[in-house]
């Protein structure tokens, strides 16, 4: 991802319950400063698939380029998703926990918040919190319907102090 130096992707399809090893070979990685890194290397293990939950979110009410994030408790981005109509969103391989949905109304369209601009006279752009905590558990999908604009009125509420409320659904 070229927005985000220090960070790179490896996309693969592990097998459930699969042991990896991952190795950096010396000077495989440089910095900008063309310091390179000793060799290092990781091991960790896939998860069997019933391990993981769902949400399944129907998103309506869209009024046009609108970013759906998945944040966990500490409302660090798990997920994104860029939304253009109303939609059924499957957030699927979803660790066990408890977790926030949160639109942006991406006026500009450049797929990121924007915080406003004084001297320009340019609000930021709305942030909308779905209204619950959703708490996701193993082998389980947790339904929900959110119609964005309505769920927190004229406020942008964060709820990570309400209860949760809603059921999940058995797989």
């Amino acid at each position: 991802d070229t927005s985000q130096f220090r960070k790179f992707v490896i996309d693969f399809t592990p097998v459930p319950a699969a042991t990896y090893s991952l190795i950096f070979d010396s000077l495989a990685i440089s910095s900008v400063y063309h310091t390179y890194n000793d060799s290092a290397g990781f091991i960790f293990k896939a998860q069997k698939e019933d391990f993981y939950g769902a949400i399944k979110a129907t998103v309506s009410n869209v009024n046009g380029n609108t970013i759906l994030q998945v944040l966990d408790d500490k409302e660090t981005e798990i997920k994104s998703y860029y939304l253009k109509e109303d939609k059924l969103v499957t957030i699927d391989y979803l660790a066990p926990g408890k977790y926030i949905l949160k639109t942006i109304s991406d006026s500009n369209n450049n797929r990121q918040w924007d915080p406003g601009n004084f001297i320009q006279r340019l609000q930021p752009e709305k942030v909308e919190y779905y209204k619950d905590i959703i708490d996701v558990r193993s082998n389980w999908d947790v339904e929900i319907q959110w119609k964005v604009g309505e769920s927190s009125g004229e406020t942008v509420e964060n709820p990570a102090d309400k209860p949760v409320t809603q059921e999940p659904v058995k797989k």
